[in-house]
């Protein structure tokens, strides 16, 4: 340019030098501009990876990614939490390290291949320490531009607590079934001998074991006699073999019976020795014997027996055997006293006296002429207060009136109707006007000509509260 303030303009010389610098910083402009993009996208690509790691990290399930061979390709840290194990412990092992059962490996990897997915798969995986755990995999399969199966990858949801409170709950279920199913073999029993027999055979299914044995003790006291017995299809009759069993020679049973208020004992080994030499004929691997106490007296004793494993009883099992027993015992004495039975009414009073459960009856008119102890925690009125008043004004809401009105009538004639011989739930209301929920088992029965009816209730409030926490864990 100074060789241009010092000589002859050239302009087109000039015009060119001064468009090149132009061009020159407009190009310059352009790069900074990109670089500052690039830089800008690499940063806003850093924090992305962050979050996502950071997501990828947190993740509450367990995601992997697996080949086809079952070897783990990647795993969220959550693995740890899971299993026990680091993602650097498993990564590149086989899936077999959480499968003690390879069929369940198989028939995930099978059922995968040839549906591309699995949804809701659940099964039992084993922890580093070796519990278990129970999952369910959400999974599906990732091809290649080919089309070829290229690996798989997939959720892993730990349902463990879930699964067991639905355990829980089922078992909870089945044992108030079994004791509304017992409680209505006695009532309205004709023939006591087969209502013990089927009542064991309830039980011994209910639980799930070989046998289940009652024993009488003799009126002296010195001996016990296996007069009842159940066995499962698979398991001979012994009941012959375990008659007139002497305490003198078994001193433990009945120890352990009035000091401890049973025999428990998952492996048998571990009982007196006295007790394991009575019992070799039964094959016993698990034993429960709850005692038949009458008067505050033990009399008896009801076994049950399983031959197969070491069987672990739960609390809810033994409570629920423990009060069934305790109806049996008052059932068996009663009856031994009298070869016929009493009228229905009479053997109503022994069972109830025994029950956790209302059990009310009322004559052909609807009022109430037997209310027990339970009918006066649940519901707030006491025996007196209720004797001779109507049923169904007393307890039941308005809605049901009108149903109630039409068919009894009916039940008066014949002693029969929709409801007898069935389990309902309905409401009920308590003395202060709460309505609850009620499981109700109603029958008919004869007395003194008159058609009367029976109703066990039982609260369900805790179950129906249970039912709707396990809903909304599913949801």
């Amino acid at each position: 340019v100074n060789n241009f303030l010092i000589k002859p303009v050239d302009k087109p010389k000039l015009y060119n030098l001064l468009a090149k610098y132009v061009q020159d910083l407009k190009l310059k402009s352009e790069l900074e501009q990109k670089r500052l993009e690039k830089e800008q996208t690499e940063l806003q690509l850093r924090e992305k990876e962050k979050k996502y790691r950071r997501v990828f990290e947190e993740f509450q399930d367990l995601y992997f990614e697996i080949d086809l061979s079952g070897y783990i390709l990647t795993v969220t840290p959550y693995i740890q939490k899971l299993t026990g194990y680091t993602p650097q412990e498993v990564e590149g092992k086989n899936i077999e390290l959480f499968y003690k059962n390879r069929a369940s490996k198989e028939k995930f990897l099978d059922k995968l291949v040839r549906n591309s997915n699995v949804e809701n798969f659940e099964t039992e995986l084993q922890r580093k320490d070796g519990s278990k755990i129970i999952v369910s995999i959400n999974a599906h399969l990732i091809y290649d531009r080919n089309g070829n199966i290229k690996n798989i990858t997939g959720v892993i949801h730990d349902i463990t607590a879930r699964k067991k409170i639905e355990e829980e709950l089922s078992q909870s279920l089945k044992l108030q079934q079994l004791y509304s199913q017992v409680t209505q073999i006695f009532i309205g029993s004709e023939n006591w001998e087969y209502s013990v027999e089927k009542a064991l055979q309830i039980m011994g299914e209910t639980v799930q074991v070989s046998r289940v044995l009652l024993f009488e003790d003799s009126q002296n006291g010195y001996q016990t006699t296996n007069s009842f017995e159940w066995s499962s299809d698979e398991i001979e009759t012994n009941a012959n073999q375990l008659q007139g069993m002497h305490f003198s020679q078994t001193p433990a049973w009945k120890a352990l019976l009035q000091e401890e208020g049973e025999i428990l004992c998952n492996d048998i080994n571990k009982l007196p020795k006295d007790i394991r030499e009575n019992l070799k004929p039964l094959a016993v691997r698990s034993l429960l014997v709850c005692p038949l106490v009458i008067r505050n007296e033990v009399k008896g004793s009801l076994a049950f027996v399983e031959c197969g494993y070491d069987k672990n009883w739960t609390k809810d099992e033994r409570e629920m055997l423990h009060t069934i027993s305790n109806i049996i015992a008052n059932f068996i004495e009663k009856n031994r006293a009298y070869e016929r039975l009493m009228i229905s009414e009479e053997k109503f009073r022994v069972i109830g006296s025994a029950a956790n459960d209302a059990i009310i009856m009322a004559d052909s008119k609807g009022n109430i002429n037997f209310w027990n102890s339970a009918a006066e925690k649940i519901f707030g009125y006491s025996q007196t207060e209720v004797i001779g008043k109507n049923v169904h004004t007393l307890i039941a809401p308005e809605r049901y009136m009108q149903e109630y009105k039409k068919n009894w009538f009916h039940f008066q004639n014949t002693g029969e109707g929709k409801a007898i011989g069935t389990t309902l739930e309905l409401s009920a209301l308590r003395r202060n006007g709460e309505e609850f929920p009620v499981e109700l088992s109603l029958s008919s029965v004869k007395v003194q000509d008159e058609w009367n009816a029976v109703g066990i209730l039982r609260d369900i409030t805790q179950r129906k509260e249970a039912e709707k926490k396990i809903k909304l864990q599913n949801e």
